[in-house]
């Protein structure tokens, strides 16, 4: 009867206690994932849509993503795939996120910044808009019209950039083809403006264009126009203009 009563004891000591280890077990890791957040960041690319570009494959297919964060916490992730980049139980403070983005060659294209705060047991979201990587690189621009069509050809330009600076630009004249080019434009969006004249700086212009312009840092952007007689508007021969006052 002895024997039988302290199995009943050792039981019940049983039922009482390994739940409540568990249940305590339960308890610490709840509290450990309270202590801790979600990130979740939206990734896009700014690197499309525009009429003159450098030869570069300009479609973003992976991110390389880096995070650090508070105490020395950090984490690397290569080729996240699709728009969205998500991240479990990271430590709460400020977190700065850094994704570069590749080409299918591997090649970094686009890269951006963003920072961020995690609160215990919430997701922290934020949107990262990676744009093209600083530095300088090379615009190379050419146009040729038929011989004979323009008794004294001028060419001129003008390269704006997004932030509203300008740079006039004057080719050089060699035959019937103008030509310019430089090394030190900045990474970026330009709105490039040409114009051909007729007979030097002032006279009427004979042809003209606006195009969209994508500067890549390390990259040459060429822009080249092959003009037949059609597209250039000439003054008629033999017709004087006089202005009568």
């Amino acid at each position: 009867m002895k024997k039988l009563g302290l199995r009943r004891k050792w039981v019940i000591l049983s039922v009482v206690v390994i739940p409540l280890l568990v249940s305590c077990d339960f308890l610490i890791g709840l509290t450990k994932s309270q202590d801790k957040g979600r990130i979740v960041v939206s990734l896009s690319s700014d690197m499309h849509g525009r009429t003159i570009s450098p030869p570069t494959d300009l479609i973003v297919v992976a991110y390389d993503i880096d995070g650090s964060g508070p105490s020395g916490n950090s984490f690397h992730y290569e080729n996240a795939s699709g728009s969205l980049f998500t991240r479990e139980d990271v430590a709460v403070g400020t977190w700065s996120i850094t994704a570069r983005g590749k080409n299918a060659a591997g090649g970094e294209i686009t890269r951006g910044t963003v920072s961020l705060s995690v609160s215990p047991g919430t997701t922290a979201t934020a949107t990262l808009l990676c744009t093209p990587i600083s530095g300088a690189g090379t615009l190379q621009l050419s146009l040729s019209w038929p011989a004979g069509t323009l008794p004294s050809p001028y060419a001129e330009a003008t390269v704006t950039s997004s932030a509203g600076a300008v740079r006039n630009i004057t080719f050089s004249i060699a035959g019937t083809t103008a030509s310019w080019s430089a090394d030190d434009l900045q990474n970026g969006y330009y709105t490039l403006g040409v114009k051909l004249r007729t007979s030097g700086a002032g006279s009427s212009v004979a042809w003209s264009r606006t195009e969209t312009v994508l500067i890549l840092s390390g990259s040459v952007t060429t822009g080249s126009w092959a003009l037949a007689e059609s597209d250039l508007d000439l003054p008629e021969e033999g017709v004087i203009g006089v202005t009568i006052q």
